[in-house]
């Protein structure tokens, strides 16, 4: 593709500004837009990106004109074609052709080979930004941009999406410390249905009892179920019949209704709309029928009361024969007076001109020349006129140089004393180079302290400032492992604090139902027991020592106590199994809280190492306060950024101390020759230019005093001569004007009459040319209303007119007699015709009403002679009634089909039977009282199951052994999902390694063409400074460097940014090479990207935009007029320098 023109219609500071390109040079297509500051060069970079790729929703450039009105144009030469486009910011059509049609977005991207504007403006549009953006990225092979650079040659540019989506999705299933990923997932519920397990595995108890209760509440709640149907069958019985009997009354009153309606038919096929369209249709013919025969009396009666007469008639064809001569004589009527008056008034007119040149009305003839004549003598009045002129020009000439001659004696100029030759001392110095070279040099360091300033800045924390790069105690990554370490740990203690909060709740509540079942629930424990029975056998120990009546009885009261700690224990036996398992349940609780607890304090240890570690990364950084962890690797950037400003600094300073030592050595030679004052090298060069071309002036001023006294003196003495040549042309021209006036004229005029022009004698031609005009057209018309006359009065004689002179009344006369005629014989053809019609429209009408009586005889015929239909008002009645009758047949039908479907029954005698004896009534109160049996029902129903409900759940409570099973089971099943992902994560971590390798092994082996091209560029753009490139492996990616003449290697980053920006511009130069032996070339464009080149390396990066030129288009914008210079001496005729 190639740019032929762009036109901004409206956009930025421009309306209507058009670039022309035009047709490809053979010696190259190198273009340069050469402009002031703000002048429009990076909008016309814009503009060309949005004729690309349309307009942003919020576009910078509608600040003249308003977005909705922005437009941009151009042609483009693609292939063999040339087409034209216009972008719009609009949603649809954005785009047309020449032709105004909308086309398709994806009608540009066909051309531009699949590049996105991001990926265009890297690439190819280069500025500022872009160029280190983008260029940042190719020497670290990182980026759309670097991926294609790096792997288009070996044709796998495709194979890095894939290795992402592969590192992605390995990322996905495992990942180091992360903590979202599957198999941490599945890891996590790995263990929580292990906890799920230890709470459900307890010992069961009281199973039998339990199981008997479930039963019997299981037995009585199906019998309750049982009886509520049959009352629920019943209730619904009842609701059906009485249900029923409205639809038996509505059947009887509907057979009531049909009673003698035997005879009408029981189907009907007759619309009644088409009834009503026949009576409408009768109505309407029987109508014309009447209209007809009157317009046809009416018009017998005035066929008769026509006058005719045919013989007349002729006189039609003879008047029209004559309509063109009538058309003359009316014509001649209106302009014979006029024409006979205007032609005495020229022959007036051309007296008084004689009379004007002082000639007699005798001698009118003798002044009418021929055009020859007139030509000839209006060429010696020219010639005269044009002699006096010369003649009084060459005076004037004369008079005016002698002046000029004075002047100059009196006006010598003063030279100057000075004794510095000003312009030689310039270009001793080179000055013009030093102030190119010392703006660089100021710039680059400038440049390079606003970076080092920004990344001390960007160091602030709170009140602390760095004023130099402070010492980086620790790598990026490691700081990033650090941080993500900290994260985890405060994760893991976080969780392991829930957990303890967990198990210390669980223990209060297992503690409290332990509590409430010793306290409140009669439950005597293993421990109360044993320490009765202990006491009983202490007394009865006692007893059998002493045998009193006191000892017997103090142990039997022991023994009742027993017996009475047994039957209790016997009657909650299923109260006293709880307590067992809820006391089990404790114990294992507070083990695992102890557990935890030891895991909480370990966690709390590693997590104060870790921040006690952040803290001493800080201190040795120099920081007063510590970071948060998660800023720190950020703030470790930062300080390794500006380590590296700083070392950049110091390069850029030693790169540019020779420029700067040399530029303070000709300010202060400038200062004490010019005497200045601490001048800077701007002001002392612009003081020395401006003494120099002082110096120049004058000199000039001298030369060019003596040139023209030379010149001044020299053309005197040839407008002598001149003057004297005019004056004998003058005499000359003189003496012929008289001589040909007077054989012209016969001495009717004088000279002098006419040396002012010949314009009364050009009047007294045309005049007489008028006036024999007039003749002619008198004569004519004359003649026209002699003739016009003659043959009307043939025609009069002819029928029988009395005689006549005056024509208008003639021609009156004869066409009244010839219209009457005419008007007579038309109104008889009219009425015949009429007549005819009006005849056939009655006959048509009564054939129309023929057919409606047999369509109603047709239509009557399914009805009995019974029923009256001889007419279409009564078979419209017999039809309304019959529609009537089916309906209610139709109603009747359902309404039996009905009850019997509700009854259950085959046919109205069965379904009386079925309603015999019942009345609704009854019905009713039967229904009701089934009701309320029913809610009793639900009630101890309702009672029933919560008491199954309740031994359901009871239970349940006791054994867990299904549960187990399926928790296991579930366990089970996650562990080997956990296999799979571990598989499925080696599979892809091994697979993405090995593709890796393969890749850089073939990328290393067919990408040398593509490398070789970038370090032949770089040379000639270095000049030879840099003379090789390679890539060395950086991670997973690899990393450009280059080598200077010296063997030492650097990465773009060490390098200044003039050198660094050639690297960009030499890879960007590769790149366009390479996209164009694949067959796709686009204009590539750079705004002012040389800026920080020297003039030497400015010329080899002219040499390198013409070599791109010479494959595709480059076009370079910029507003340095030196660059302009150096790209014409450097490419001659390749280039084309285009002006804003």
């Amino acid at each position: 593709m190639r740019l032929r023109n762009l036109s901004l219609d409206r956009f930025g500071r421009f309306t209507g500004k058009t670039y022309d390109f035009g047709p490809a040079s053979a010696s190259g297509d190198f273009h340069v837009i050469y402009g002031p500051n703000e002048a429009g060069k990076t909008t016309t970079m814009e503009g060309f990106l949005r004729l690309l790729y349309g307009f942003p929703h919020q576009d910078s450039y509608g600040f003249q004109h308003q977005r909705k009105n922005l437009s941009i144009s151009g042609t483009l030469e693609i292939g063999d074609q040339t087409r034209h486009f216009t972008r719009l910011p609009q949603r649809d059509g954005a785009l047309t052709d020449e032709n105004g049609v909308a086309l398709p977005e994806n009608a540009m991207a066909g051309i531009l080979g699949g590049l996105d504007e991001t990926e265009y403006r890297k690439l190819l549009c280069l500025d500022d930004e872009t160029i280190e953006k983008g260029g940042e990225e190719i020497a670290s092979s990182k980026g759309d941009i670097g991926r294609l650079l790096f792997s288009a040659a070996a044709g796998i540019s495709d194979l890095t999406a894939v290795l992402d989506q592969v590192q992605s999705e390995a990322d996905d299933l495992h990942r180091a410390r992360a903590s979202k990923t599957r198999f941490a997932i599945l890891k996590k519920e790995r263990e929580a249905l292990d906890k799920q397990i230890k709470e459900l595995d307890v010992p069961a108890s009281a199973y039998r009892k339990l199981k008997q209760e479930l039963e019997a509440a299981q037995s009585e709640e199906q019998d309750l179920v049982g009886k509520r149907a049959k009352l629920r069958s019943a209730r619904a019985d009842a609701e059906t019949l009485a249900n029923a009997l409205p639809m038996l009354s509505e059947v009887d009153r509907l057979s009531a209704l049909l009673v003698g309606t035997d005879d009408y038919p029981t189907q009907l096929d007759i619309n009644p709309e088409e009834l009503v369209g026949l009576i409408e249709e009768q109505s309407k013919h029987t109508s014309r029928i009447d209209t007809a025969e009157q317009a046809l009396a009416k018009a017998r009666v005035d066929l008769e009361a026509i006058e005719r007469h045919p013989e007349y008639l002729p006189l039609i064809d003879a008047l029209q024969a004559l309509e063109e001569l009538r058309s003359r004589h009316l014509g001649a009527l209106r302009d014979l007076d006029r024409r006979r008056s205007e032609h005495a008034d020229i022959t007036s007119e051309m007296t008084s001109i004689a009379r004007q040149l002082g000639a007699t009305p005798d001698g009118l003839d003798a002044l009418l020349i021929d055009e020859g004549t007139m030509t000839t003598i209006e060429g010696a009045r020219t010639a005269l006129r044009d002699a006096r002129r010369h003649a009084e020009g060459t005076t004037g000439d004369l008079q005016a140089l002698q002046d000029r001659q004075r002047a100059l004696h009196s006006q010598a100029p003063v030279t100057s004393d000075e004794a510095t030759d000003w312009t030689a001392f310039l270009e001793q110095y080179g000055a013009d180079r030093l102030l190119t070279a010392h703006a660089t040099a100021r710039h680059s360091v400038a440049q390079a302290q606003r970076t080092y300033s920004d990344s001390l800045a960007a160091l602030t924390i709170a009140d602390q400032q760095f004023d130099t790069a402070p010492t980086v105690p620790i790598a990026s990554d490691a700081a990033e492992a650090l941080a993500d370490r900290v994260r985890d740990l405060r994760h893991d203690l976080s969780e392991l604090q829930k957990t303890a909060a967990d198990h210390d709740s669980d223990i209060a509540a297992k503690t409290a139902r332990i509590d409430q079942l010793r306290d409140g629930g009669g439950v005597i424990g293993d421990d109360a027991a044993s320490a009765l029975k202990q006491e009983r056998d202490t007394l009865w120990s006692m007893h059998l020592q002493v045998l009193t009546a006191q000892s017997a009885q103090d142990f039997a009261a022991a023994m009742q106590a027993v017996d009475d700690a047994a039957d209790k224990r016997l009657s909650h036996a299923r109260d006293l199994g709880e307590l067992r398992q809820l006391e089990a349940d404790l114990a294992e609780a507070k083990a695992r809280r102890t557990g935890t607890g030891n895991a909480l304090a370990q966690a709390q240890t590693d997590y104060d190492a870790a921040i006690a570690e952040v803290e001493t990364v800080c201190q040795r950084a120099g920081l007063r306060n510590a970071l948060d962890p998660a800023s720190l690797p950020k703030w470790i950037k930062a300080a390794e950024a500006a380590r590296a400003a700083q070392h950049s600094l110091e390069l850029v300073r030693a790169d540019h101390a020779d420029t700067l030592n040399r530029a303070e050595t000709l300010t202060q030679v400038i200062a004490q020759a010019a005497t200045l004052v601490s001048p800077t090298l701007d002001d002392a060069v612009d003081t020395a230019r401006r003494k120099a071309a002082s110096q120049q002036k004058d000199r000039e001023a001298k030369q060019n005093h003596a040139a023209e006294m030379r010149s001044v003196t020299t053309e005197i003495r040839h407008r002598e001569a001149t003057v004297q040549a005019a004056q004998d042309a003058l005499s000359a021209a003189e003496a012929r004007w008289r001589d040909l006036i007077a054989s012209s004229f016969a001495g009717h005029i004088a000279p002098e009459a006419l040396e002012n022009g010949l314009t009364p004698l050009q009047s007294l031609r045309e005049d007489d040319i008028k006036r024999q005009q007039f003749s002619r057209q008198i004569n004519g018309m004359t003649e026209d209303q002699a003739l016009y006359l003659a043959k009307l009065q043939d025609l009069a004689t002819q029928h029988a007119l009395p005689e006549e002179t005056n024509a208008d009344a003639l021609h009156q006369s004869l066409s009244a007699l010839a219209a009457q005629a005419q008007a007579a014989e038309e109104r008889f053809a009219q009425l015949s015709e009429q007549m005819r019609q009006l005849e056939e429209n009655k006959a048509a009408a009564r054939a129309e009403l023929t057919q409606i009586e047999r369509r109603v005889a047709d239509l009557a015929a399914i009805f009995p002679a019974s029923i009256e239909t001889q007419t279409l008002a009564d078979l419209r009645r017999a039809v309304a009634t019959t529609e009537k009758v089916l309906e209610q047949r139709e109603t009747l039908s359902r309404s039996k089909h009905a009850l019997t479907d509700k009854l259950r029954v085959n046919n109205l005698a069965q379904a009386r039977d079925c309603l015999k004896g019942h009345t609704a009534e009854t019905l009713e109160d039967q229904i009701d009282q089934l009701g309320r049996d029913i809610d009793d029902v639900d009630t101890a129903l309702s009672t029933a199951s919560a008491e199954r409900g309740r031994a359901e759940h009871a239970l349940k409570a006791v054994t867990g052994d299904s549960d187990i099973a399926l928790l296991t089971e579930q366990k089970a099943i996650i562990e080997l999902e956990i296999q799979e992902v571990a598989r499925r994560h080696l599979e892809l971590r091994l697979g993405h390694r090995l593709a890796e390798e393969a890749i850089r092994r073939y990328r290393d082996t067919h990408r040398s063409g593509m490398m070789q091209a970038a370090e032949a560029t770089f040379a000639t753009l270095t000049n030879g400074a840099y003379v090789r490139l390679d890539t060395v492996p950086s991670g997973q990616s690899e990393t450009l460097i280059a080598y200077d003449a010296a063997g030492q290697a650097k990465q773009a980053k060490d390098m200044s940014k003039g050198t660094r920006f050639q690297l960009y511009l030499a890879l960007r130069a590769a790149a366009y090479d390479q996209l164009a032996a694949q067959g796709q070339t686009l204009p590539f464009f750079c705004d002012d990207i040389f800026e920080t080149f020297d003039e030497d390396r400015t010329r080899s990066a002219c040499q390198v935009m013409a070599r791109i030129g010479q494959t595709g288009q480059a076009i370079y914008l910029t507003h340095h007029k030196h660059v302009v210079d150096l790209a014409q001496e450097v490419c001659g005729g390749a280039v084309t320098v285009h002006s804003i």
